[in-house]
C-alpha cells in the first residue's frame, strides 16, 4: 500500500480514479497555478478496483439512496461534530447534483426503509447502540487516524429496513468516509475548482458489503496557498471580494472530498488568514502558517 491508494479490505471502497484524477489535476493546472495551489501530496496513484460500491442498479442487500422518486435520509447524532455535519449536508448536495434528487438530513430518531448513519467512534450515541447490539463491528479502527469503515447492516433498528453505516476513527475519518461516497456517486473533487462535469444517474444504490479505509501512511498531508499577487489574490478578490471564510469553504471542501491526499492547510504569509481560514475549516484540517521559507520555521496549530 503506497499513500494516495484507494483504500480496503475485501473490496476497495474507491472506484479506479488514479488516471481520472491526474486527468482531472492536468485539466485544472491553469486554474491551480492561477491561484497560487500547491498540493502537497506523496502519490495520487489508485490500485485496481473491481467494481464501485455506488451503483445505478439495485441489487440482492443494496440500501436505496436514491430509487423511484425517493432518497434516503441521512441521520446524526444531535451534537454531531460541525466538519461532520457539514460533510453530511454535502453528500445530501452531491446526491442531488447527481440524481436531482436531495437526501434528507435529520438528527430525529432513524426512520424509514433505507437510511444513512454517520458519526464517529466513541462519540455517536447511534454507533453506539449498533455496535453495542452487535450490528457492527468498530473495533479496528478504534483508536485509530483519520480511518473509517462504511458497511451496510440490516434492520439496524425497528422499523429501518436497511442502513449504510459510515463510521471514522475520528473527526477526519468520518469526514473522508461521506466524501468517498460523493465520489463514488459520480462527483469529482474537482467539480467546483476544475469544472468536472457531474454525469445524471436516475437512482443509486448502496450494494451490501463492508469496507474499510485505513490510516493513511503518510499522517499529515495537505496544500500550501501561496498569496502572491497577481495570482492567488487577485482572484481572490475579484471571486469573493478578498481572502475571507466563503473562499477557504471551497479550499476545505476540496480537501475533505480529496482526504486521501490532504489532510494539513498552510497558509502563506499574511497572520491575517489564519482568522478566516478558522472560520470556515469545519471540514475539519490541520491549519498551519508558513512564515518564510528561508528562514523561520513552520508554526502549526492543531484545532
Amino acid at each position: 500500500m503506497t499513500p494516495g491508494e484507494c483504500l480496503g479490505t475485501a473490496h476497495e471502497l474507491c472506484p479506479p480514479i488514479g488516471s481520472m484524477l491526474a486527468q482531472s489535476m492536468l485539466k485544472s493546472l491553469p486554474l491551480v497555478r492561477a491561484a497560487g495551489l500547491c498540493l502537497v501530496m506523496a502519490s495520487t496513484s489508485s490500485a485496481a478496483v473491481d467494481r464501485p460500491i455506488v451503483e445505478s442498479s439495485d441489487s440482492r442487500g443494496a440500501v436505496r439512496l436514491v430509487s423511484a422518486g425517493r432518497a434516503a435520509t441521512i441521520a446524526l447524532d444531535a451534537d454531531v461534530d460541525p466538519g461532520v455535519r457539514r460533510a453530511a449536508t454535502d453528500l445530501a448536495e452531491d446526491a442531488f447534483r447527481v440524481t436531482g434528487i436531495r437526501l434528507g438530513v435529520t438528527t430525529a430518531a432513524p426512520a424509514g426503509s433505507d437510511i444513512v448513519v454517520v458519526g464517529v467512534v466513541g462519540r455517536s450515541a447511534l454507533l453506539d447502540r449498533l455496535a453495542g447490539a452487535g450490528k457492527i463491528d468498530l473495533s479496528a479502527i478504534r483508536g485509530q487516524w483519520e480511518a473509517s469503515v462504511t458497511a451496510v447492516v440490516t434492520r439496524p433498528w425497528p422499523g429501518v429496513e436497511r442502513a449504510v453505516v459510515v463510521a471514522g476513527s475520528d473527526k477526519r475519518g468520518a469526514i473522508y468516509g461521506i466524501y468517498d461516497l460523493s465520489e463514488q456517486m459520480g462527483v469529482s473533487p474537482w467539480y467546483w475548482w476544475a469544472d468536472v462535469p457531474v454525469r445524471h444517474r436516475d437512482a443509486l444504490f448502496v450494494r451490501a458489503g463492508r469496507y474499510a479505509r485505513p490510516a493513511p501512511a503518510v499522517k499529515y498531508r495537505g496544500i500550501f496557498l501561496n498569496d502572491e499577487a497577481p495570482a492567488l489574490s487577485g482572484w481572490a478578490y475579484e471571486k469573493f471580494g478578498g481572502f475571507n471564510s466563503r473562499m477557504y469553504a471551497h479550499v476545505f471542501e476540496l480537501i475533505g472530498y480529496w482526504g486521501v491526499g490532504a489532510g494539513v492547510v498552510m497558509l502563506a504569509l499574511s497572520p491575517f488568514l489564519k482568522k478566516w481560514a478558522h472560520g470556515a475549516s469545519d471540514v475539519g484540517p490541520v491549519i498551519g502558517q508558513e512564515e518564510q521559507l528561508s528562514g523561520e520555521p513552520l508554526a502549526h496549530e492543531r484545532p
